[in-house]
């Protein structure tokens, strides 16, 4: 059995590029910023989807994203449900 949350991103902190391919193949790769010139925020440095894609998938998961401009982003996270044999 498997358990899906979703999270919900108004794409504030990426460029209206990010939204179209190769972008959106590329956001879980390890210091892959888009456009920095264009975004809210300069502070980040790329890791964040890496790191997050690199701990679900550690956990037999999935991570995927579905985007549309002016909308913004909706990752989903799928975990196998966890089941200890007592």
């Amino acid at each position: 059995m498997r358990k899906q949350a979703t999270a919900g991103d108004d794409s504030c902190g990426r460029s209206r590029n990010w939204y179209f391919s190769p972008h959106q193949n590329r956001i879980f790769e390890r210091f892959y910023r888009v456009d920095e010139s264009t975004t809210c925020s300069r502070d980040g440095t790329g890791l964040g989807l890496a790191i997050a894609k690199s701990l679900i998938e550690g956990m037999e998961g999935r991570i995927t994203i579905r985007s549309k401009p002016g909308e913004g982003s909706i990752f989903t996270i799928t975990l196998p449900v966890w089941n200890p044999q007592l």
